[in-house]
């Protein structure tokens, strides 16, 4: 019985963790948000291409990280997005994106193209609320049936 319940107790504190994170995310989702404010146009430059795992493997996926060029604040800049796409390259070279930047620092941008921190934020969530749920569902199963 004992055992049941650590291992109930160790999945819903991993769950927490997991709605901890996700929530952050979603905190900093926000923030980017709340502070790029300004819109101007970016093209694509390159793509930073990424083996993951690297050297060669088997297994290896293809991730690519979009260079893109904007001007802001009376300077190009050029800003590798942190954010990669695994697959098929999402945005070639030469493609023209809407960018929006942060006033104060024109370095602070985000794609509204690009979805992928949202769907980090949200498998973040929906698999700490099911980690946190069934931990908790299992322990108070635990209790009552033995």
């Amino acid at each position: 019985m004992i055992a049941a319940l650590l291992i109930c107790g160790i999945c819903s504190l991993i769950g927490l963790v997991f709605l901890i994170i996700g929530l952050l995310l979603k905190g900093s989702i926000r923030k980017k948000l709340r502070v790029c404010t300004e819109k101007t146009t970016g093209r694509v430059v390159g793509n930073d291409l990424v083996r993951d795992p690297p050297y060669g493997s088997p297994d290896s996926r293809d991730a690519w990280y979009p260079i893109v060029q904007y001007y802001a604040q009376g300077q190009t800049i050029t800003r590798r997005i942190p954010f990669g796409q695994y697959g098929k390259c999402k945005y070639p070279t030469g493609t023209v994106l809407t960018v929006f930047f942060d006033p104060d620092d024109p370095q602070n941008c985000y794609l509204p193209e690009d979805n992928t921190p949202n769907h980090i934020c949200r498998i973040f969530l929906i698999t700490g609320a099911l980690l946190t749920v069934l931990g908790i569902a299992a322990g108070l199963g635990a209790l009552f049936l033995l």
